[in-house]
């Protein structure tokens, strides 16, 4: 019975515990600055070797994959997203 209490105790201490979320905060500032090399990255691809260029509707950024949640990885998925909806 000891040990029943106990381990109430125990769980109804821990459900009173605020929530954090370890993490959560870096990975919204790597999503930002993926999104930000994404935006640049799509202008100069659908701009890449045009005079003049019109700076075109940027697409919503999607999910950086694995290893590419930085603002360079946005860029270089973004100039070839932008360079590929230009040709087509």
């Amino acid at each position: 019975m000891k040990k029943v209490l106990f381990i109430l105790a125990i769980g109804i201490s821990f459900s009173f515990m605020p929530e954090t979320n370890i993490g959560s905060a870096n990975s919204e500032t790597e999503q930002s600055a993926f999104c930000e090399g994404w935006e640049e990255g799509y202008k100069s691809g659908w701009c890449y070797e045009i005079f003049n260029c019109y700076e075109p509707y940027i697409p919503m950024c999607p999910y950086p994959d694995w290893q590419e949640d930085n603002w360079k990885g946005g860029y270089n998925r973004g100039f070839i997203q932008g360079l590929e909806d230009r040709n087509k």
